[in-house]
């Protein structure tokens, strides 16, 4: 999802193109993460600049720095309050996504609820073809 200043002209879109994005005063992932490497493939391939005024490892940082104002970014859309004032999140229309992971304790059980939480994100992610596993 790309997070928008309300306001900003970009949140009047249904979807982000990676187009849309060039020359934006934009709050990138650091330059290690796996999203910020796949997004710099996008946006290259299609001749696209943004400038990038912040780096930060974490999506909710993103969030809270368009909140302020200080630019347009992609984040996790599982990693932001829905009840955020001021963001306005739209589709980025291009492939580049977010891994989620789940870690257990091998030495222990896991409760029902656990078990259908994974099984309900397995059949999530199963519903949307090509996306990475």
């Amino acid at each position: 999802m790309c997070a928008i200043p309300a306001g900003h002209r970009l949140a009047e879109r249904r979807t982000i193109r990676p187009a849309d994005l060039d020359r934006e005063r934009f709050i990138a992932l650091s330059p290690e993460d796996t999203v910020r490497r796949r997004l710099n493939q996008v946006l290259e391939a299609a001749g696209v600049r943004p400038t990038v005024v912040v780096e930060t490892p974490n999506s909710a940082t993103v969030t809270a720095l368009v909140q302020r104002g200080i630019g347009v970014g992609l984040t996790n859309p599982f990693a932001n309050d829905a009840a955020t004032r001021g963001v306005v999140f739209r589709p980025f229309q291009a492939d580049v996504h977010f891994r989620t992971l789940l870690i257990f304790r091998p030495d222990t059980q896991k409760s029902r609820l656990v078990k259908e939480l994974v099984a309900s994100l397995i059949a999530a992610r199963n519903t949307r073809p090509g996306e990475p596993v």
